[in-house]
């Protein structure tokens, strides 16, 4: 407990945070009891708080590191190969298929293979802009920002059309 009253008594000077009832106007409540309850329980707020930011934090590395540890597992390299070996076969026989083309840009992304997500994304949303179908054009797009922010790319770095 005393590590949490230094922890906000340090916050509180950090932050400037001064309440109302330890400032030096503050007449009201005279009562060494009241005082203590008072600070006490924003003492208290301020743990819970930090403890929320802690935890969230713990969980936002566990879950970054177990992304890496997955990317970096052989079994799970050699199942994406095949995954999108699978594809590649698919677009083999159905070239102008958007569904697969999405479903290739999205394992290229999971295989940080990003010029590739890429190029099958912006084909998968050329071939949902012919076919009229708005909700696979909406994913797609939004699918293409992430990857050129991702992948710190252009869209003109990827002209599909012939010049």
């Amino acid at each position: 407990m005393k590590i949490f009253f230094a922890l906000a008594v340090c916050l509180a000077g950090l932050t400037g945070f001064s309440p109302p009832l330890l400032a030096q106007d503050a007449t009201p409540f005279d009562d060494n009891a009241v005082k203590t309850e008072v600070i006490q329980e924003q003492i208290n707020e301020i743990g819970r708080e930090l403890t929320d930011i802690v935890l969230e934090n713990i969980q936002n590395y566990l879950d970054d590191e177990l992304e890496r540890l997955k990317k970096h597992n052989p079994k799970v390299q050699e199942a994406l190969e095949k995954q999108a070996a699978d594809y590649d076969r698919q677009l083999d026989s159905k070239p102008n298929d958007a569904q697969t083309h999405f479903n290739l840009g999205e394992l290229r992304d999971e295989m940080d293979d990003g010029a590739n997500a890429i190029v099958h994304m912006q084909k998968a949303e050329e071939l949902y802009k012919n076919e009229k179908n708005i909700q696979g054009l909406a994913k797609a797009r939004r699918s293409l920002r992430a990857y050129y922010k991702k992948y710190d790319f252009k869209p003109e770095d990827f002209n599909l059309k012939a010049e």
